[in-house]
């Protein structure tokens, strides 16, 4: 087994330029080893969002669809438009923050 202390007086013996060297050559792998998991955990993160966004999406055109063809000649919502409106509205909450801004 090595020993640590053996390691460390060898470093301890090294000239300020190599242990720069090896302490940036440290850092460098360190950050390069946390990007590569920040960046598998976002791609999971958008992986998921965009599921869920063609889901809603498929949700949605067919209630728009579904709306527009419920309708009579008229021009006055039906019963089936009325219940359309009421499941997108719970479905959909607006923020009152945005609409102000």
């Amino acid at each position: 087994m090595i020993d640590y202390q053996y390691i460390n007086n060898i470093y301890n013996d090294l000239p300020l330029l190599i242990k720069l060297t090896w302490l940036i050559s440290v850092s460098l792998t360190l950050i390069i080893i946390f990007m590569s998991m920040y960046l598998k955990i976002i791609r999971q993160r958008l992986r998921k969002k965009r599921e869920t966004n063609i889901k809603f999406k498929e949700e949605y055109e067919s209630l728009l669809v579904e709306y527009l063809y419920s309708g009579d000649d008229s021009g006055k919502i039906t019963e089936a438009q009325n219940t359309i409106i009421e499941s997108l509205k719970d479905s959909v909450k607006i923020d009152s923050k945005t609409i102000a801004s």
